[in-house]
């Protein structure tokens, strides 16, 4: 069953933190974070990034949804906890967030990687997904079996989500990191990203195959999946470094037994969750 879910934290003190961002250029903004309580009681406070569909993202009447959020919610029944929800539209800041407590765990699509696992401690991998590439409908740009190279994507201008395994491909593969004048453009938000190929910012968006197919059929954001980037990677839910909570220990059972039984693939299915570039 798709359930909403309404958004809200718990606060006992505030941390004030300067984050560092790039949306058109580099910027330093203090954001102050509640925290969350220090000891696990009843609650679990997790944190997302919307949009993102069909993982989480908002409905026609504002409730939360989405594969991701439908399967915490599972978890949370199963460990006897409530789950209590933090909406970030801005993904740099909700990285900050469950690196300085404001949140209990982050569950948001997140990537597993080995820098990641320096700042953050990280469930067993629930899903694995990779990544795809968006361009204009009226592009020509297409790419051989619906597989895209690095040769595909040389010589163009590119729009990612600013901290996203996205972002990491780019700089890796094709030597560029975001810059205010291109040809790599990064923004904090998905929608700006869409937006930049759409108005002709930028020759191609490269996000998660899940999430481009799921924008790409929506003929207003007038962008279309052109092939996948193989990357094979694997979801998981962090928690702070340490894991000071012990909140692993109490979902890591639970997702395996969903695994093996079957239940996550069914909840993918449920929601239509892309495999491949149509």
């Amino acid at each position: 069953m798709r359930k909403g879910v309404s958004t809200g934290i718990l606060a006992v003190s505030v941390v004030v933190v300067f984050v560092v961002g790039f949306v058109g250029g580099l910027y330093v903004s203090p954001v102050v974070f509640p925290t969350a309580p220090r000891t696990l009681g009843d609650t679990i406070i997790v944190g997302t990034n919307t949009p993102f569909p069909p993982f989480e993202f908002r409905d026609a009447d504002g409730n939360l949804v989405g594969f991701t959020i439908e399967l915490v919610e599972e978890i949370g029944s199963r460990a006897g906890k409530t789950i209590q929800w933090s909406d970030y539209t801005d993904w740099d800041t909700l990285l900050t967030a469950g690196e300085v407590g404001a949140v209990n765990m982050i569950a948001s699509s997140m990537t597993i990687t080995t820098e990641r696992e320096a700042s953050y401690d990280f469930s067993v991998s629930y899903y694995s997904a990779n990544q795809a590439v968006l361009v204009h409908t009226s592009s020509t740009k297409t790419c051989a079996g619906k597989t895209c190279t690095v040769a595909d994507l040389q010589g163009l201008t590119w729009v990612v989500q600013t901290g996203t395994t996205s972002n990491d491909w780019v700089r890796d593969n094709l030597g560029e990191d975001c810059a205010t004048g291109g040809p790599l453009f990064c923004f904090d938000d998905v929608p700006s990203v869409i937006n930049t190929v759409k108005t002709g910012g930028a020759n191609v968006a490269i996000m998660d195959l899940p999430a481009a197919v799921s924008f790409a059929q929506e003929p207003v954001n007038e962008v279309k999946a052109i092939g996948k980037i193989v990357t094979d990677e694997q979801y998981g839910m962090a928690v702070e470094d340490g894991d000071p909570l012990g909140i692993l220990p109490l979902i890591n059972p639970h997702i395996q037994t969903l695994k093996d039984a079957g239940w996550i693939e069914d909840l993918a299915e449920t929601w239509g969750v892309p495999i491949e570039v149509p």
